[in-house]
């Protein structure tokens, strides 16, 4: 049990700060503006200019509170959430995005709750400004007052915009724990299993129809990325949805699948069989001990002792190639215990897939990066 569940005092629904859970946070989809007039960066940029001045600082790692809001109004995606700006910064829903949740984001979420893609929306309606409240960070590695060594005279305005672009993280915890929390909170506290939409105000751009909002000013830019731009992205959500799908289905091993370990042989080599290293059935090397390569270099020059660790080339075969060598007298430690090599898919920062493996190895709990995808 983590201990992680969402906060309601009967008015907001707020996601609490991830912290330790999941130090990395949660990766989002930043809005590019490379050819338009910069709205979306500047109002990242505005917000933490903003919230480093009211925390009395001007660089490091701060925490602000934002908002995801439910986009029905997205006409490329009705389960759209949009990370927001409190309401307190003014505007309305449109006015104060600065982007989205990734859809594999919201895959995940629902896979813990029979698939459903609508949580957001069902959080939000129990909030009285249909809001869902969360805290994000910013990190801000130089000072923005630093840069004005650097204009030049004939420098455009918000020339220096990419350069005091913050960088900004969701504090939630991962997809698991986060679906878990979700799924708790709504069987606790919804009615019906659906509650209805909280009424909000959506700003003064609101209609008694609710149509989708007109293009603003911006046409051209915001015109070529709902055309060009968002389909793409949403054709590589979709591809890391069937991704993950598949590699949780079909490659993921976990030691409760695994198939009898098979009688791996220990061969000694060098002066005194001090190289060891272990084969398969055929003779063919699957690992070696190696010496800590830290402490070679210590014993080398005469201070003595030295670390020893099986090195393999899949790690599949560790508690087979552990068992061969304990039948030799050479014991390595080795915690075997279920789950030590239960494996993970989770989606990365900027389109990467990274599959982990967690376990105990040489006494130590590790997650080991073990494989990497872009998509």
């Amino acid at each position: 049990m983590t201990g992680y569940a969402i906060a309601w005092d009967g008015k907001i629904v707020t996601l609490p700060r991830a912290g330790d859970l999941n130090p990395d946070g949660v990766s989002w989809a930043w809005i590019r503006d490379d050819d338009g007039n910069g709205i979306y960066d500047r109002r990242l940029v505005e917000f933490a200019d903003t919230a480093f001045a009211a925390q009395g600082k001007r660089v490091g790692r701060i925490s602000v509170s934002v908002v995801l809001i439910p986009r029905p109004d997205n006409p490329f995606d009705s389960d759209a959430v949009s990370i927001a700006l409190p309401k307190s910064m003014g505007g309305d829903e449109e006015d104060r995005c600065l982007g989205y949740l990734y859809r594999h984001t919201i895959h995940n979420w629902g896979i813990a709750n029979e698939g459903r893609k609508d949580l957001v929306a069902r959080l939000a309606a129990l909030s009285a400004d249909g809001e869902v409240h969360f805290t994000a960070t910013m990190l801000r590695d130089s000072d923005p007052a630093d840069l004005e060594r650097y204009r030049c005279a004939d420098d455009e305005d918000d020339w220096d915009i990419p350069m005091r672009m913050p960088e900004f993280c969701l504090d939630l915890p991962d997809a698991r724990i986060m679906g878990a929390a979700i799924g708790a909170f709504l069987a606790e506290h919804e009615t019906d299993g659906c509650a209805a939409p909280a009424a909000r105000d959506r700003g003064p751009h609101a209609t008694h129809v609710q149509p989708a909002k007109p293009l603003t000013p911006m046409t051209r830019w915001h015109r070529r990325f709902l055309q060009e731009e968002a389909p793409r992205l949403r054709w590589l959500d979709e591809l890391a949805d069937k991704l993950i799908e598949d590699l949780v289905t079909n490659w993921v091993v976990n030691t409760r699948d695994m198939p009898p370990p098979p009688q791996y042989k220990i061969r000694r080599w060098g002066a005194g069989g001090s190289g060891v290293i272990v084969t398969n059935q055929d003779g063919g090397r699957i690992g070696k001990i190696r010496n800590h390569p830290l402490l070679e270099a210590r014993l080398k020059k005469g201070h003595g002792g030295y670390l020893s660790f099986l090195l393999l080339a899949n790690e599949l075969d560790r508690p087979a190639a552990v068992e061969a060598l304990a039948r030799e007298g050479i014991v390595i430690p080795f915690d075997p215990s279920p789950g030590w090599l239960n494996a993970s898919v989770e989606p990365g920062l900027h389109g990467w897939l990274d599959v982990y493996w967690s376990g105990n190895l040489a006494g130590l709990e590790l997650k080991p990066g073990r494989v990497k995808w872009s998509v």
